[in-house]
């Protein structure tokens, strides 16, 4: 009697492999999700604190080499009303508050930035999704 070679997997094979890689993807997806939101966020923050950066050195050339933010309304001189829009589907916008308040919007999604003039500079708080935020 001759050994057969064995020319290609057994559908058994098959569906194992298969019912694996369904396991790897359900298990995959939703961390990769959460490492793009992450990513978005951490684009808006750094938006805002760049916005903020050019309040205080706006501030300083405006005023001179020992300009301070003294109060909200320098920051709302300094950011003025913006709106960006990026490759990712966010919008990002500027509204006149008691300081500067950055929205961010995708798809109904919000997240607040406000700046304010905190001990003479401009600084960067995450309001979360509150629409209201106010320094």
């Amino acid at each position: 009697m001759q050994k057969r070679m064995r020319k290609a997997f057994t559908l058994l094979e098959l569906i194992v492999v298969v019912v694996v890689l369904g396991i790897l993807a359900l298990v995959a997806v939703p961390a990769f999700s959460g490492v793009i939101n992450n990513s978005t966020s951490s684009v808006a923050e750094n938006t805002a604190k760049a916005i903020a950066r050019d309040a205080n050195a706006l501030a300083a050339f405006n005023s001179g080499a020992n300009a301070n933010l003294t109060d909200n309304g320098d920051i709302d001189d300094a950011v003025a009303d913006t709106t960006l829009s990026g490759d990712d589907g966010w919008t990002v916008s500027t509204a006149d508050t008691d300081g500067a308040r950055i929205e961010l919007d995708k798809n109904g999604k919000k997240q607040v930035y406000t700046i304010c003039a905190v001990s003479d500079r401009a600084v960067v708080a995450f309001e979360g999704t509150d629409a209201a935020a106010t320094c």
